[in-house]
């Protein structure tokens, strides 16, 4: 890599993902968030796709975060199931402080069905945390790819 390249902010693209299992394995406890409702992954792969595109992510950032705005550019957000591991994946040009788990809690509220899938563009439009779910546990967040344009190498 060139000198001045930085690990961090030359990154052009980050994928986060959340793995829940909704029974208890003593094998993915500290690396699964254990999540006890059966998952419906097409309710929550409808509310993922309101994600995708480049939106003001504020709603679903920490309150106190120094940042200049809160526009990302989400490039692919979906669910699938690995074995019994639910996992979401998410890729975006950035992330805030907290987005992913705080998307993952307000996702389960869908699934839940204490939140309707048109409602998640209205919280993205609110920009208040509010009206966003819980952040879900940080067990079950790995970063799992980070890419870099291809002028930084040598």
């Amino acid at each position: 890599m060139r000198p001045e390249a930085h690990a961090r902010y030359d990154a052009c693209e980050r994928t986060y993902q959340y793995r829940i299992i909704i029974e208890k394995d003593p094998f993915l406890l500290k690396q699964a968030y254990y999540y006890r409702k059966p998952m419906r992954l097409n309710a929550l792969n409808e509310a993922a796709s309101c994600l995708v595109g480049m939106h003001d992510f504020q709603a679903f950032s920490k309150v106190k975060t120094d940042v200049n705005h809160y526009f990302c550019q989400i490039n692919s957000a979906n669910w699938q199931l690995e074995g019994s591991v639910y996992c979401f994946n998410i890729s975006a040009d950035r992330f805030l402080r907290g987005m992913v788990r705080a998307i993952v809690g307000t996702l389960l509220l869908v699934n839940e069905e204490k939140l309707e899938v048109s409602e998640i563009e209205q919280i993205i439009l609110s920009r208040d945390r509010k009206k966003a779910g819980r952040s879900v546990p940080p067990e079950g967040l790995f970063l799992i790819k980070v890419e870099y344009p291809l002028e930084i190498f040598i």
